[in-house]
């Protein structure tokens, strides 16, 4: 699997995160991360898109929009799962996140708060998957 991974707040919650407070965030964990600041045309959304080097030494994208969801491209979750740990870290605990694999034929997935590790959250996604 190298598609899409989505990340957002459950049915009816609001996340805790700004575009603001993650592009900071993101910034000081990835120095070199390039970030562009766009709207969407037929809502006028705002969302940040980004390119950063996971750690594997590859520049990928990902978004973060007004809706809260996070989007990681251009990765299997085995290169996606630090910035993944990393990023749940930020939330407060008791946060209500979902998941969806891009090519994965079911609705987005609610994330156990038990996966927390990059281990974890690699498993997780390889089973919902699947």
């Amino acid at each position: 699997m190298a598609g899409t991974l989505y990340f957002g707040p459950g049915p009816g919650a609001s996340w805790p995160l700004t575009i603001t407070a993650v592009e900071a965030a993101l910034q000081q964990r990835f120095p070199s991360a390039r970030f562009v600041h766009r709207t969407i045309p037929t809502n006028q959304q705002p969302y940040l898109r980004f390119e950063l080097d996971p750690g594997d030494g590859e520049l990928r994208k990902g978004t973060f929009g007004s809706n809260g969801v996070l989007s990681l491209s251009d990765g299997t979750p085995e290169v996606w799962a630090g910035t993944i740990a990393w990023y749940l870290s930020l939330l407060p605990p008791a946060t209500s996140v979902y998941a969806l694999v891009e090519e994965s034929p079911t609705d987005p997935t609610p994330v156990p708060e038990t996966v927390s590790s990059p281990e974890a959250i690699v498993e997780f996604l390889h089973a919902i998957e699947a």
